[in-house]
């Protein structure tokens, strides 16, 4: 992906960026060697299940957004004599 970047230091942490700015989607932006976890968003800090709900309501934002999309083109087809 453009403008991501992992910074792993000496002990091990790992560390993601996106344009320079803390922040994973897919999982901990912060993972420390010792196995503690942190949640980031555009720098900003979430606990796991406030992460969670995001990540299932941009899920179901995507979902409906694809859904719109494709009957707008379904729709636009018809209205051109493409579709019985």
């Amino acid at each position: 992906m453009v403008g991501v970047k992992i910074v792993v230091n000496e002990a091990g942490d790992r560390f993601w960026f996106t344009h320079d700015k803390i922040h994973r989607v897919g999982g901990p932006a912060i993972e420390l060697a010792n196995g503690e976890k942190r949640w980031f968003l555009d720098e900003y800090e979430l606990t796991e299940s406030e992460y969670e709900e995001r990540m299932i309501a941009k899920a179901y934002e995507n979902a409906a957004n694809t859904e719109r999309l494709r009957s707008e083109h379904l729709e636009s087809w018809r209205y051109k004599g493409k579709v019985c």
